[in-house]
């Protein structure tokens, strides 16, 4: 629910480090906090509304500001009490297409990640919570949940799939990578059988499964957040903006556009780093609203 804490905007903006926002711009960052539900929070120095406006501040540019509002009318922020919704949509999608006997549900896991805390376990456990049971297509399902790849059976009876499950898929790497290892430590799985299902996707990733004949099953496919929205000559012209923004942070080279120059627009329990670092970038001095430390 959103909340509003009505302290003065003097307050909120001398919080500021030297700043280069108007109040024009001031007004359009509180009204994309209220048209999205984001709480805003004038007088705690770390909340996510002072962390924005910071950013904001660091641009300097009245062209990057607006570049970046217009690019946060599409960000998605999903935090965690609202996972079962999206969690909801991807098993409904699945039961509707695929028919099995049993299902079997393991966390998407690349090998190197094996003994790491995963928000692909969260998810995996959801499907042993009583919100998702309440769903009419989950009644008298056969679904078994196991915490890692090892645990599965080593024979598994006809009509049975397997389901790896995650709560985001990038490049789609990590879950070629998990699918790859489940058959290289049990090779007599039929890898018909294997399905992914995730609450947000990539379209990049999406397409990377999809050449490689795996299924997968997501709530919501976003697309790139510049590439795919704006024709030229915006498009030059904002990959321009962005690329600036990106070298005034001093942002690596891998997570330039987001991690394989993915521009996605989302924040999650924790940002992917496939979103544009502007949002998630938080070496000092620089300040972002979505870190990921």
């Amino acid at each position: 629910m959103h909340k509003s804490s009505k302290t003065s905007k003097s307050k909120s903006t001398s919080n500021l480090h030297e700043t280069y926002i108007t109040p024009n711009v001031l007004l359009s960052i509180r009204d994309k906090f209220d048209s999205k539900g984001w709480e805003i929070i004038d007088s705690y120095e770390h909340s996510t509304f002072q962390r924005y406006c910071k950013m904001m501040a660091q641009l300097k540019s009245s062209d990057k500001q607006n570049l970046i509002l217009s690019l946060t009318d599409r960000f998605l922020k999903i935090d965690q009490d609202q996972y079962d919704k999206y969690l909801f949509f991807s098993v409904k999608n699945l039961f509707r297409e695929v028919m099995f006997s049993k299902l079997h549900v393991l966390p998407l896991i690349a090998p190197n990640d094996e003994g790491k805390i995963k928000s692909s376990t969260s998810v995996a456990y959801r499907f042993k919570g009583d919100k998702i049971k309440s769903l009419p297509a989950y009644k008298g399902q056969n679904i078994k949940v196991y915490d890692k790849l090892k645990d599965l059976p080593i024979t598994l009876n006809d009509g049975d799939i397997i389901l790896l499950v995650d709560d985001f898929i990038g490049t789609g790497e990590t879950a070629m990578s998990a699918y790859n290892y489940l058959l290289e430590i049990q090779p007599h799985i039929n890898p018909e059988t294997i399905y992914i299902l995730s609450l947000i996707s990539l379209k990049t990733g999406v397409d990377r499964l999809e050449s490689n004949n795996i299924s997968l099953y997501s709530s919501t496919v976003l697309h790139k957040g510049i590439s795919d929205y704006y024709n030229q000559p915006e498009l030059d012209q904002y990959i321009k903006l962005i690329t600036e923004i990106e070298a005034q942070l001093k942002v690596q080279n891998k997570f330039k556009l987001g991690y394989g120059q993915s521009e996605a627009l989302i924040s999650m329990i924790r940002t992917p780093n496939n979103t544009f670092p502007i949002f998630w970038w938080s070496k000092k001095p620089n300040e972002s609203p979505f870190p990921r430390d």
